[in-house]
């Protein structure tokens, strides 16, 4: 079951602290979120839980805490703690059950020579973790993350990456190898170049607020426009020069002429535009880039409530970043 958390009453008005039961292979581990209500991710947000989930979140090093600092939202979050947390449970119990034949190794050996040992990004003591790399064709570097059972091939392997989706990997037992895996994610690279280079040309050409740290399979980014102003925008990792959902976040002194033109001429999207060559052109100014503009000549937190982050409402299935008087979202087909 998908974990249960409730928002419990704030004891101080600055945090939003949510507790709840995260269920992992039959075992239950209670856990607590806690972070600044002027947050509108959960960068730094503090993670507790029972001793249980004590123990295995030290087994996991900084990983989690990697997830937490990057994941937009609470859901977000919940799932890939879950995801974690399962790999790691089954690591264990292989451990405690099993001895890795040697054929394991040779087997291992034997495939990573038919991928090709430069794909070879990490690899740990027990030969049971790797990392394998590989380049797309705009020289941008993926890692996929490969927990290998004891009885693979019997077993697939577990496949953690950075992307839009989830690398769900088609296996036969005991017949598919490395190389088919590496194939099928090169497949899935290859299906996310044109969202990756609309994303890219976003970070590139604009300042870019939040992710503080874009990652790959970040869909979101919040830009800043003028000072006290900025859009937030959701693009469609499957049809990314298509319209993004957008909101814009300022008073209306500056977002309302903003939030006229969006809605005025959002039909007049071009898909052969990027998204940034597109809205640039329908609100009528180039956005400020770290090229052409200071990071202290943008005074980006909220004129209403002198906030850098918006609060966020989130619930255990949705996560809505909001000011009453001062966003608008803008959803537009063509």
């Amino acid at each position: 079951a998908f974990p249960l958390m409730v928002a419990l009453p704030q004891l101080q008005t600055t945090h939003l602290h949510y507790e709840g039961f995260i269920q992992v292979l039959g075992q239950s581990y209670r856990l607590a979120v806690v972070w600044p209500t002027a947050q509108s991710t959960l960068h730094n947000a503090q993670l507790r839980g029972c001793p249980g989930l004590q123990q295995l979140l030290r087994s996991s090093g900084t990983l989690v805490q990697e997830r937490l600092d990057q994941s937009p939202d609470l859901p977000t979050f919940l799932r890939e703690l879950k995801d974690i947390l399962e790999r790691l449970l089954r690591d264990r119990k292989q451990d405690n059950v099993s001895v890795i034949p040697a054929t394991f190794y040779s087997r291992l050996v034997s495939e990573l020579d038919a991928v090709g040992w430069e794909h070879l990004a990490y690899v740990n003591d027990a030969l049971t973790v790797i990392h394998l790399r590989m380049i797309d064709g705009a020289n941008r570097e993926h890692v996929v993350q490969v927990q290998l059972p004891g009885d693979y091939p019997t077993a697939p392997p577990v496949c953690t990456a950075d992307l839009p989706q989830p690398l769900q990997l088609r296996w036969t037992p005991k017949t598919s190898t490395l190389v088919e895996l590496m194939r099928q994610y090169t497949e899935l690279i290859a299906s996310f170049q044109m969202f990756w280079n609309v994303m890219d040309d976003i970070d590139a050409n604009c300042w870019v607020l939040e992710p503080e740290r874009p990652y790959r399979g970040a869909t979101m980014r919040r830009i800043a426009l003028r000072s006290h102003c900025s859009i937030q925008i959701e693009v469609s990792p499957y049809s990314p020069r298509t319209p993004p959902e957008c909101r814009l976040m300022g008073g209306d002194a500056v977002a309302g002429p903003l939030r006229d033109k969006l809605a005025q001429s959002m039909h007049t999207w071009d898909e052969k535009e990027t998204t940034r060559q597109n809205l640039e052109r329908i609100l009528e100014f180039q956005f400020p880039s770290p090229k052409t503009t200071a990071r202290e000549d943008l005074s980006m937190d909220c004129g209403i409530c002198y906030t850098f982050r918006l609060p966020t409402t989130t619930t255990a299935t949705t996560t809505t970043t909001t000011h009453p008087l001062t966003t608008t979202t803008t959803t537009a087909t063509t």
